[in-house]
């Protein structure tokens, strides 16, 4: 009888160890989305900023169209891609997407800033400097967003491949998730 008893109580005990590791997964799983969730607002805040810079830059340089359009183009990509992303953060392709198109916007906002800063006027404007400083402000934080999102990222994925969580991450189907690198640019200051 006792052995029964014996057997019993490690049989919970092995039910509640595997309960816990599958709680852990979906806590670790769970914060690195939302850490994803405060790149992705910091993000939205970014390209809204990015079109008033547009627009009051298009209003003091007519004639560089193209960098304009290219920026404003490149902007909206981003934007379409991170709500993409958002919609499902374990989609490699559309990790990739976005990647891509928030480097892509990053060479034209450099561009964009680089003509910016021969318009004297422009450049030093109060609205252009409030919007440059936001600008600044919003890319630090991404910064920061990002790190903690990485961050998380390895945890989650270190335990998947660990024993014995690794075991409870196949049993469930618990996907890996992605690092956000994302290319550095000097755009942050016209």
């Amino acid at each position: 009888m006792i052995v029964l008893w014996i057997l019993v109580g490690l049989i919970v005990l092995a039910i509640f160890f595997l309960i816990s590791i599958f709680n852990r997964l979906v806590w670790l799983r769970s914060q690195w989305k939302n850490n994803f969730s405060q790149i992705h607002i910091q993000l939205k805040r970014r390209y809204d900023l990015i079109s008033s810079i547009v627009e009051m830059t298009k209003l003091e340089v007519s004639r560089e169209k193209e960098t304009i359009d290219a920026v404003s183009k490149t902007r909206n990509m981003a934007l379409t891609a991170s709500k993409d992303l958002a919609a499902n953060i374990q989609n490699t392709s559309a990790m990739k997407q976005f990647m891509q198109a928030e480097t892509s916007l990053g060479a034209n906002l450099d561009k964009l800033f680089s003509l910016i800063e021969g318009f004297v006027e422009l450049r030093t404007h109060p609205s252009m400097m409030q919007l440059a400083d936001e600008l600044t402000a919003i890319e630090d934080k991404i910064l920061i967003s990002r790190s903690a999102y990485n961050n998380s990222v390895m945890h989650y994925n270190f335990t998947l491949e660990t024993f014995p969580s690794n075991i409870m991450a196949q049993m469930f189907d618990f996907q890996r998730a992605q690092i956000f690198e994302a290319e550095q640019t000097g755009h942050t200051q016209p």
